[in-house]
């Protein structure tokens, strides 16, 4: 097992300012003491929708389809991101609403984003998504599909006015050139779908 040394356990924030905010979004500076027991300062972005510092923000839904004759598949959401002004290739994701279980709210955001109803397989730990930029973490939600089932028969989405988002199945035998094909055509790739394609079998 590893141990925490004096210095790491003494480095702490001491203190949030928010800078500016939006709706969606605080600018927070940090007051933190570091290994030397000294006072600097971090920036960073938060959502005002956190609830709170240690409650995750949102989920990422691993699918894993399933049916008679059909080799092991995933689903992908393409959709134009402002942010980086390019469509991407994602997992299935959303903001976890108050109240929600991670596996309540993986299960609602995989139906309206899909259309298709799923079980819950297994749950993360509340994960870093850009520990330099944001305090934003997410679940990663490994989600199972079966496309034999009455309910997955006809799938609809049921999208925001502001969604446009555009579902696929992807073999996993074909995610990674699905998502480098993607990437050489001008398009952005969510980090952790590239990492689960470099194992994916």
């Amino acid at each position: 097992m590893g141990t925490t040394s004096s210095t790491e356990s003494a480095q702490t924030v001491l203190e949030r300012t928010v800078v500016a905010s939006t709706r969606w979004l605080s600018l927070v500076t940090l007051t933190y003491r570091d290994a030397k027991g000294e006072s600097r300062k971090w920036d960073l972005v938060s959502r005002t929708t956190k609830r709170s510092p240690t409650a995750a923000d949102a989920v990422a839904i691993f699918v894993k389809l399933r049916g008679a004759g059909k080799e092991a598949s995933t689903m992908l959401v393409r959709q134009f991101r402002p942010p980086v002004n390019a469509y991407t290739l994602e997992l299935p994701a959303g903001l976890i609403d108050e109240g929600e279980t991670p596996a309540q709210a993986a299960l609602r955001e995989l139906l309206e984003e899909t259309g298709y109803t799923g079980t819950v397989d297994d749950v993360s730990p509340a994960l870093a998504m850009s520990p330099g930029l944001t305090d934003e973490t997410i679940h990663l939600v490994q989600v199972s599909v079966d496309l034999d089932a009455a309910v997955n028969a006809n799938p609809k989405q049921a999208l925001e006015d502001t969604e446009d988002i555009e579902v696929s199945m992807v073999s996993l035998r074909d995610l990674k050139q699905t998502l480098t094909n993607h990437a050489e055509g001008g398009g952005v790739v969510f980090a952790a779908l590239w990492w689960l394609a470099m194992d994916a079998k």
